[in-house]
Parts: C-alpha cells; structure tokens; sequence
C-alpha cells in the first residue's frame, strides 16, 4: 500500500505513504482477521488502484450481512466496488 510499519512485542505502527503520494491498491486475505475486512474496504477506496478483499464469507451470517452493508455504504459515498464469492472487490 505503500505504508512504512514497524513491529515490536509491544506495538505496531503504521505510517502512510509521503505526502502528495495516494495508498496503492493491494490483494488481501483475510481469513485469519474477517473482522477487520471493513477497516480494509475503507483503506481501498482511497487506494489508487483495484483491491480485492477475499476470505471474508463468513461475514455475511454475522448480526447483519456485513459485506452487503459495506459495500451499500461504499456506493453511497460514490466508491466503485462489487462483491465476490468469498470477498469484495473495490476501485479507489
């Protein structure tokens, strides 16, 4: 994505691409973290590029259908995005 991160034991920091440059659009599974998926979709949107989120099906049997909602709120905001068998992809 173009982010700097640094881990230790204790922490983990993550710092944004330089100043004036965009985030670069990624591939990610997610399966060990389905969770965490809309914090990912969020970042995509605003990725130069196409990013592709998949391992995250479980997330439609939650309270809600988590990856339908997310990609309703995407589109709202004008995000380019479909959903995939297992995942979403969104254009940034």
């Amino acid at each position: 994505m173009g982010c700097r991160v640094k881990q230790t034991a204790k922490e983990t920091t993550v710092v944004g691409p330089p100043a004036g440059t965009r985030l670069k659009a990624f591939d990610l599974d997610m399966e060990s973290m389905t969770d965490a998926f809309m914090t990912a979709a969020a970042l995509a949107a605003v990725a130069e590029g196409t990013s592709t989120i998949t391992g995250i099906a479980n997330q439609r049997v939650k309270e809600c259908n988590r990856i339908e909602a997310t990609l309703t709120e995407l589109r709202k905001l004008g995000v380019a995005c479909e959903e995939l068998e297992d995942g979403i992809r969104v254009t940034g």
